[in-house]
């Protein structure tokens, strides 16, 4: 039987004798209409359209349908045929509420398209995984909802079509193009993966996950004027070498397509050229380089050889990296300029803060970690984020800043000169790692809070800005000990001692917990600079300068416990008054030098006076005896 027309067909059902044997449809259209229709041999569309009209169809031979021919249903009606899944069409028409679509026998079909017809607006929800060459939203809304659906030629989004997400996977064959000139919402969790080069046209286009992980190099072209936000994870993996993934925009726009990151992202080895991120959530892109492009943060590596910073050919992408860009150093690497950069990851080899005589700086708005060696020199750094050292940081006369967290307790810490270490933020004990101070460098804790201060052997230290300064264990200071205005310096436990070669210089608290200071320097002159109401619980002098040249200068002393003056002279200055709670033991090499007139030694607790000194008692000037404070 050959329908060559425009055809209704009335059939008696699919009970004995009612079914046709071959049929073609060779004309414009065949609508069934009141019963189910049973072919017992083939059905062949050459042209135009069969409407199954909501009625059942089966089909025992073998079913065609050319380009150019479709078969069209509502999804409601039980049809039985081996699908044609090498060209022509599949059309849902209106199929009503709750009823599935790509079901048996449709889950593998050439080109589908919905099409409610512009009436009832009806949603066509996937029903079953399913693979299609190309699919058509012309008029409806079509859902994905829990299942999988592969898509080998493309897909088209009407003006009046709508698109919504699931929470299963699209999968767009390679060099394919997704046209939107409707709606394409991301509700729910679903994931959109490009096999490989894609073109997105027409609208806007809101994902949820959206995956690119092309095995060779590929290209994602984005519309002018679009923005595609990605709610979940933004996946983006190129290959390092030839086959990286490209990230381009489409011609005749006025302004470059932006893609907006509201999840997180993980993108590698991808070149950017014309397509911007969104301001405040910037696409943080490692092993990648961009061009004519903002709101990217590209992390360049380092070419073979290294080199100097400021050359392009150090880099793997051949552009000497940005303010934006997460940096690794992999080679031998020398500062030439004075950047900023978002990150930075000494991974193995040197990065060198300076060129020959020439000092430079560095300022990460991130973090810092390293695993090789960070050598600052003569020049200077500035890490916003948090620093971990797991390799080897090296200052000479130059300045590491820290202004979060520092961790180098994996790692080893060395001065070679006179240069500092700001500590700005949180510090663990031990945090310093393999620590190696040299004459005349310093250490500052500065973090505006309560701060551990790790037990070494420094230089000078200096505790400063605000907060409490706690002791981790014993310190040993060879220079100058600074407490700042504002600061309380706690000792934490009298188990730990305080050995200190240089001045006492406190212009905060000093909170003793029943320890130990002692002062041994063996230069002429230690100053005690004392503070207002920080008195030491033990103090013993040991200054072992040369006889005559050991002068301690004591600032309002307010010693707890014992002063035991081993070695040294001890110089009351002018108009001073010092308080002694416990006992005053003066020993063979130790001497006073007593005050001014208005000076004055005050004892104000349960003293015993023990004057052993080899240049016979010693003249304590103008002397107090008070009773203990309460």
């Amino acid at each position: 039987m050959t329908f060559d027309g425009t055809s209704t067909v009335t059939t008696g059902g699919t009970a004995a004798g009612q079914a046709f044997n071959n049929v073609v449809l060779n004309g414009t259209s065949v609508t069934l209409d009141t019963n189910a229709i049973a072919i017992g041999g083939a059905l062949t569309l050459t042209a135009g359209y069969w409407s199954l009209s909501g009625q059942d169809m089966e089909v025992t031979g073998a079913y065609s349908c050319p380009d150019g021919a479709s078969l069209r249903i509502k999804g409601t009606e039980t049809v039985a045929l081996t699908m044609d899944t090498d060209s022509g069409k599949l059309v849902y028409l209106s199929p009503g509420d709750n009823v599935n679509v790509l079901t048996s026998p449709f889950t593998t079909v050439h080109d589908v398209e919905f099409n409610d017809g512009g009436g009832t607006p009806y949603t066509f929800t996937l029903g079953a995984d399913a693979t299609v060459n190309a699919l058509t939203v012309t008029d409806g809304a079509f859902a994905l909802s829990d299942k999988t659906l592969a898509v080998n030629g493309g897909m088209t989004v009407a003006a009046n079509g709508t698109v919504t997400g699931g929470s299963n996977t699209i999968t767009l064959a390679d060099n394919q193009t997704v046209t939107n000139n409707g709606t394409w919402s991301s509700a729910g969790t679903g994931t959109f993966e490009c096999s490989g080069s894609a073109t997105f046209a027409g609208n806007c286009i809101a994902f949820y996950h959206f995956t690119s992980d092309p095995a060779g190099a590929e290209t994602l072209t984005f519309n002018d004027d679009k923005t595609y936000t990605f709610g979940g994870t933004l996946t983006l993996t190129g290959v390092s070498g030839s086959d990286i993934l490209n990230i381009v925009r489409s011609t005749g726009g006025t302004n470059r397509p932006k893609l907006q990151k509201d999840g997180t992202s993980s993108v590698e080895y991808v070149h950017v050229n014309g397509v911007d991120g969104v301001s405040g959530k910037t696409i943080v892109a490692s092993s990648s380089w961009g061009e004519n492009c903002v709101n990217w943060q590209f992390g360049t590596g380092t070419a073979a050889g290294g080199g100097s910073w400021n050359t392009a050919a150090t880099w793997a992408s051949g552009n000497v990296p940005g303010s934006e860009d997460d940096v690794t150093i992999a080679h031998d690497v020398t500062l030439d300029t004075d950047p900023t950069v978002n990150s930075l990851n000494v991974t193995s080899n040197t990065l060198s803060l300076f060129k020959e005589s020439t000092a430079h700086t560095l300022a990460v708005a991130g973090s810092v970690t390293v695993g090789g060696t960070l050598d600052v020199g003569i020049g200077a750094l500035t890490a916003v984020g948090a620093s971990t050292i797991t390799g080897t940081l090296t200052i000479s006369t130059g300045t590491y800043t820290a202004n979060d967290s520092f961790d180098a307790s994996g790692g080893t810490v060395t001065f070679t000169g006179t240069g500092t270490l700001n500590l700005a933020g949180a510090i663990a004990c031990g945090g310093l790692g393999t620590f190696t101070k040299f004459d005349g460098c310093w250490v500052d804790y500065k973090f505006d809070g309560d701060q551990m201060v790790s037990s070494e052997n420094y230089h000078h230290l200096k505790l400063s800005t605000g907060g409490a300064k706690k002791l981790c264990e014993s310190i040993d200071v060879d220079g100058n000990l600074t407490v700042n205005l504002n600061v309380t310096f706690n000792v934490e436990d009298s188990a730990y001692s305080i050995n200190i070669a240089g001045n006492w210089l406190n212009s905060g608290t000093f909170s003793h917990a029943n320890g130990t200071v002692t002062f041994d320097g063996t230069d002429a002159v230690q100053t005690i600079a004392c503070g207002t109401s920080s008195p030491f619980y033990n103090l013993t002098i040991k200054n072992i300068a040369a006889e005559g040249a050991d002068d301690i200068f004591a600032d309002n002393l307010d010693v707890d416990g014992k002063l035991l003056l081993m070695d040294g002279d001890l110089n009351f200055g002018a108009n001073k008054e010092h308080h002694f709670a416990g006992d005053f033991e003066i020993q063979s090499a130790g001497s006073i030098t007593t005050g001014t007139d208005n000076t004055f030694i005050v004892f104000d607790g349960t003293t015993t006076l023990t004057d052993n000194s080899s240049g016979g008692p010693q003249n304590l000037g103008h002397v107090k005896v008070a009773p203990p404070a309460i």
